[in-house]
């Protein structure tokens, strides 16, 4: 009887086990899916020309040749919709993050590397020598919906990108002044996004193009 039990538990063990691994086995190929449905999609919105895979079957690391600043949020927008598609129940914590790192052609490879290996959240995007923007994979659609909006908005964003040029402290005081009617109404949708004053930052930058 005492070893009918046993045998009963080094089953379930064994269940458990396997099914462990089935689920490892299938989140590995449907991380490799989406990796390779990223890699296309950006082909389709870019010039094929202007993408290079850099790894070969794990479409892990992309170079996209971008005419100006503001394409990042294409990119952005692209992760969301990947990880939409494929995972539909890790949009609000996904399991991986993104890093894109921006800038000139003749920046070394070595630094756009050394920063990939540093995400700060689940989306990082790093302007080289501009600041960092941070973000949860949810706040995407909220930060496109904010980035395409024109007239006191974009001339917020405008202004507040001005004031974070200049002086960081001065646009932190701006940030803070409800009479500031340009920025009364993005500043808190930004907050409410999750963005820290860096990210804010970069953020305004960005839409500039």
């Amino acid at each position: 009887m005492g070893a009918n039990v046993i045998d009963v538990e080094v089953t379930r063990q064994l269940v458990g086990s396997l099914r462990t691994t089935a689920l490892v086995v299938d989140y590995a190929g449907d991380f490799l899916a989406m990796q390779g449905d990223l890699a296309k999609r950006l082909k389709e919105v870019f010039p094929e020309r202007d993408v290079e895979e850099l790894t070969s079957r794990r479409k892990e690391l992309l170079l996209v040749r971008l005419e100006n600043r503001s394409d990042v949020f294409r990119l952005l927008e692209l992760c969301y919709l990947v990880v939409l598609q494929h995972f539909p129940r890790s949009v609000d914590r996904p399991p991986f993050w993104f890093v894109i790192s921006v800038g000139p052609v003749r920046f070394p490879f070595g630094e756009h590397w050394r920063l990939l290996q540093q995400p700060q959240g689940e989306v990082t995007t790093y302007l080289v020598g501009s600041g960092r923007l941070t973000c949860r994979l949810q706040s995407v659609p909220g930060l496109l919906s904010v980035a395409r909006e024109s007239g006191a908005p974009r001339r917020g964003l405008h202004r507040f990108a001005d004031l974070a040029g200049q002086s960081p402290v001065l646009a932190k005081v701006v940030l803070a002044d409800r009479e500031e009617r340009d920025l009364a109404g993005i500043a808190p949708r930004l907050q409410q996004l999750g963005l820290d004053f860096e990210s804010m930052a970069t953020f305004t930058r960005l839409t500039r193009g």
